[in-house]
């Protein structure tokens, strides 16, 4: 049984660290996107804020089944 139970807590920090990681690049992408959307048009971004899923203009629309 211990074998079972290493197996499943290996399987839950290699699902957390990939979400992670996953947050991270989007944040990374997001905000690189921006910067250069900006400078294509004459623009400097100075400073930059990400929204959580449940907020923004269709927060309630994505929470709603």
């Amino acid at each position: 049984m211990a074998v079972e139970h290493f197996k499943s807590l290996v399987f839950v920090l290699g699902l957390v660290a990939v979400m992670l990681a996953a947050a991270a690049f989007g944040n990374w992408y997001v905000r690189r996107k921006i910067e250069r959307w900006a400078r294509t048009h004459g623009l400097r971004l100075l400073e930059f804020s990400g929204a959580p899923f449940w907020r923004g203009p269709r927060a309630g629309r994505r929470s709603r089944i």
